[in-house]
């Protein structure tokens, strides 16, 4: 066996024997960031302004790192959560907690930079980091294929291969593509690098 593909076995069958230890992992960020929301609605929004990734002015470089944490209202927030805590749930259960952290961490950054670089309005929301752990599964399917990697893509297919075609409008008000497209990008890149041994 490929040692690639012998180091996900590993980590996968290290994954799963505690699968509580993950859904408590994925529960303490999600607990993060509804508090990030309820403190910006008790602030009238200015804990947003200091979240938020604003395009190509120096503070705003800040954001990069605590974008995911914000969001804008009460649908932004719901429509991240579920998707964040089934993909995550997804990419722990195959590849390890050590893995998923990993991709939390530089799908969230690549996504903001790509906001920081490229967008025209300020940004908040997980939905890059979202969009990083469906690369993630999606590529890792691609780059090292195996019954986990193929089931755990279908899955994430089945469930948001919606969100996936959103890729392709880059025009919906209200919605950052350069986001969605920097962290889906960064998400396929780190199947490629996170795994390659």
């Amino acid at each position: 066996m490929p040692k690639s593909q012998s180091y996900l076995s590993r980590q996968s069958r290290q994954s799963q024997a505690k699968p509580m230890e993950s859904i408590r992992l994925i529960g303490i960020v999600l607990l993060i960031m509804w508090l990030g929301f309820a403190l910006n609605f008790v602030t009238f929004g200015k804990l947003n302004d200091w979240l938020a990734v604003k395009p190509r002015e120096l503070f705003g470089l800040l954001g990069i790192f605590t974008h995911p944490f914000a969001h804008s209202g009460i649908k932004h927030i719901v429509s991240n959560s579920i998707p964040f805590f089934i993909l995550s749930l997804l990419v722990a259960s195959s590849s390890g907690l050590r893995i998923l952290t990993s991709v939390w961490l530089w799908g969230g950054i690549g996504a903001g930079v790509g906001v920081w670089l490229f967008s025209a309005s300020h940004v908040v929301g997980a939905s890059g980091v979202v969009f990083a752990l469906n690369g993630f599964l999606l590529g890792r399917c691609y780059f090292y294929p195996s019954l986990t990697s193929i089931a755990t893509a279908i899955v994430a297919l089945f469930l948001y291969s919606g969100a996936l075609f959103s890729l392709l409008n880059f025009s919906v008000a209200g919605i950052s593509w350069l986001c969605h497209i920097s962290g889906f990008i960064t998400g396929i890149a780190l199947a490629f690098t996170l795994t390659k041994r």
